[in-house]
């Protein structure tokens, strides 16, 4: 049995939870940037489904909570608590852990609910997987930078608001919808006298469903700001039409 010289510090909960929130953000980030490039270069029918189909929202999260098991596997410890300063050890031994107890140690995540509820009312706020694995959580001896930490949140989290935020937009102008939209405009020579040329509108705001969606978009035109709002419904033969155009100024 491999027995540690160290003498670790067995540290406080809010350092594991602020550990955690980095690493949960780090998933949340590579998730959006891969759905951000898929729905930039994927078919409207794949955008459709994903915008559209609740059980994609299942498999999101599936990959989330994925990633958060296999966050310890590759450093032998997650970026979260190389930041912090603190690593996963044996609790009898103090020595490494491999990389099946790393594994099997964040299991609980996919059952986070269970999982949450016996870390708070566990008095030694030990993981369901940090006892069946028989670890611990330690401060590495040296100096955790608090800034660094802070900085790396903050980081974090304007990348998932910008990604987040970007998103939902490049999605709707790589769905059907918009596609139709955009090809009904092209054509109609009343929209080119009020609101310009075809090629001049921006892109404002919109929303979709399965059966409606509604595109707002915004050209200046003589010194005046013209919008135009497209609404549009899905048809019984599962095509879309244009329900309604409406411009205003301001």
């Amino acid at each position: 049995m491999q027995i540690s010289t160290h003498s670790y510090k067995e540290l406080s909960p809010f350092k594991r939870l602020i550990s955690f929130s980095i690493d949960f953000m780090i998933c949340i980030c590579i998730y959006l940037f891969f759905l951000y490039a898929f729905i930039s270069w994927a078919p409207f029918y794949m955008v459709d489904f994903l915008s559209q189909n609740v059980r994609v929202f299942f498999c999101s999260t599936l990959s989330i909570l994925v990633f958060l098991v296999f966050k310890d596997v590759f450093f032998k410890r997650s970026i979260g608590k190389i930041i912090l300063g603190i690593k996963i050890v044996d609790r009898t031994t103090e020595s490494k852990v491999s990389t099946k107890n790393l594994i099997t140690r964040n299991l609980g995540t996919l059952v986070w609910p269970i999982e949450l509820i016996f870390w708070s009312f566990n008095p030694n706020k030990t993981k369901i997987g940090g006892i069946r694995t028989n670890t611990k959580v330690v401060e590495v001896p040296r100096k955790a930078s608090k800034s660094i930490a802070g900085t790396c949140f903050i980081v974090l989290f304007s990348g998932i608001i910008f990604l987040f935020g970007n998103l939902y937009n490049q999605a709707l102008q790589h769905s059907e919808a918009y596609s139709y939209t955009m090809s009904v405009l092209s054509k109609d020579k009343d929209i080119y006298l009020e609101m310009g040329d075809f090629q001049d509108l921006k892109f404002l705001k919109g929303s979709a469903s399965s059966s409606q969606a509604r595109f707002m978009f915004g050209n200046k035109k003589a010194g005046q700001n013209y919008y135009l709002n497209v609404y549009l419904i899905k048809m019984e033969h599962h095509q879309w039409e244009v329900a309604k155009m409406e411009v205003s100024q301001s």
